[in-house]
């Protein structure tokens, strides 16, 4: 899990998050993170320690100074610590841990506020050491994926859009409820780490780039996600059949785009 090569992958890779911080704010929060590292040693032995028990490997992190500052896990050392365990930052997995660590959107530059909240965390996947944590998330990717359900996905699902909403706030330095919809590019972005395994993905991602081309509003991502699962379980069938049919909701009860996307892949398909 520590090898080198996913080390040095993941290293050239940012995360969405981080890299959404204004240019000042990002500079600060690196700064204030340079000035709390420790030795290279100390972080050796905090990865050492990671593998002898899960409160022990817990602990060892969490008094990680590249990864905590000030008692809290920022933006910027969660991506540390998906380098240290050889997690893409822009995977479902990362997606889906911050999830569980921050399940409310309250300020998007923090990650993690206590150690208990990282532990618990990681016990709600059945990790028995901290670097179980890969393999744990793998599953759970495996799981929701299969037909991306509403009673477990769909909240998911729906707090990665306001994770989306936060990051486009932040970056026009408005307050959180001033902003309604999620940009396109963000918004793509999500949807190619969470509904990787949709057959319909390419398509809704080029539709989306070169006829929509409109951000995402809540309704419209809600909506999308329920498409997503009744396309995954048959209810509407990938070759779009049965759309209009009233298990379906009926046409009527669709936002515009999905209506449109549904009509621009009958036409090229046609």
């Amino acid at each position: 899990i520590f090898s080198a090569s996913s080390s040095a992958r993941n290293s050239r890779r940012t995360s969405i998050l981080s890299s959404a911080m204004p240019p000042k704010r990002r500079a600060a929060a690196s700064k204030s993170t340079k000035q709390s590292k420790r030795s290279r040693d100390e972080q050796g032995n905090t990865e050492l320690n990671a593998g002898k028990g899960l409160a022990v490997g817990v602990s060892a992190l969490w008094s990680d100074g590249e990864l905590v500052v000030d008692g809290r896990m920022t933006q910027e050392g969660f991506a540390k610590l998906c380098n240290k365990l050889g997690v893409d930052e822009l995977s479902f997995e990362a997606f889906y841990f911050t999830y569980m660590l921050c399940p409310t959107v309250d300020d998007i530059s923090v990650v993690c506020c206590s150690k208990t909240a990282l532990l618990r965390s990681l016990e709600a996947l059945g990790c028995q050491n901290v670097t179980d944590l890969p393999t744990r998330l793998r599953s759970k990717r495996e799981s929701l994926q299969q037909h991306y359900n509403t009673t477990e996905f769909g909240p998911f699902w729906r707090w990665l859009f306001d994770v989306g909403r936060a990051i486009s706030a932040l970056n026009i330095d408005a307050p959180p409820g001033a902003v309604r919809s999620v940009p396109l590019a963000e918004g793509l972005l999500f949807t190619e780490a969470l509904l990787s395994t949709w057959p319909l993905l390419p398509k809704l991602k080029t539709f989306c780039e070169t006829m929509h081309k409109q951000p995402f509003t809540k309704d419209l991502w809600l909506q999308l996600g329920r498409f997503v699962h009744l396309t995954s379980i048959g209810v509407i069938s990938l070759d779009l059949r049965g759309y209009d049919d009233n298990e379906a909701g009926g046409g009527t009860a669709w936002p515009c785009m999905i209506d449109d996307f549904v009509e621009w892949c009958q036409s090229n398909a046609a």
